[in-house]
């Protein structure tokens, strides 16, 4: 959680609300985000019992106050200019889309400095296409608020590929995509004695 922290609280665009929700956590990650938000005054700490993961983003939606939001996954990490290159390509639609690279443990991640002339994105045909055929983790969007509310959050109910429904009903609400061509998210992936990869 610390390094995930450190790399939202390292964007060249500032985040100026950063919400964490601890979702009934067993270990010492209360503590840690206690201290974060002790350190710096754009985060804002909640606690609640277990909900779940569906649960929670909607909670984190509700109390966000910009227009934008972003999720992010308590052991993920974002590239330096995740949130200055999305934002770079939000005016002319409703969700931005990037791609994302898988890491392990313990293994340092080198950053490139990317220069946005150099990023393609898709057309909107093409990237709710891409929605449809792949579907995408949400922590991979940046999105106006109203659309995931509009749209009505996450199902709670579903055990797997809440995302992937929530965008299904995004498509039929007319709502405008935009993939971009460039790896902005880094995806811890778990070894297979984790409780997660179970």
């Amino acid at each position: 959680i610390e390094k995930t922290l450190d790399s939202v609280l390292s964007q060249t665009l500032k985040a100026n609300e950063i919400i964490l929700i601890d979702d009934g956590s067993t270990d010492n990650s209360l503590d840690i985000i206690n201290r974060f938000e002790e350190r710096h005054s754009n985060i804002k700490v909640y606690t609640q019992v277990n909900s779940g993961p569906s649960m929670t983003r909607n909670i984190g939606a509700k109390l966000a106050k910009n227009n934008w939001i972003c999720f992010v996954d308590s052991d993920d990490i974002l590239h330096p200019q995740r949130l200055e290159i999305a934002s770079n390509f939000a005016d002319s639609c409703d969700v931005v889309i990037c791609d994302f690279i898988r890491f392990k443990d313990n293994e340092i991640l080198n950053f490139i400095e990317i220069d946005i002339r150099d990023i393609n994105s898709l057309n909107t045909f093409d990237s709710a296409k891409m929605v449809l055929k792949y579907g995408y983790g949400l922590p991979r969007m940046l999105m106006k608020k109203s659309v995931y509310e509009s749209s009505g959050g996450l199902d709670v109910e579903l055990v797997n590929n809440e995302d992937h429904e929530l965008h299904f009903r995004m498509l039929t609400g007319n709502i405008i995509f935009k993939k971009i061509i460039t790896s902005l998210y880094f995806y811890r992936q778990h070894n297979s004695k984790s409780r997660l990869s179970n």
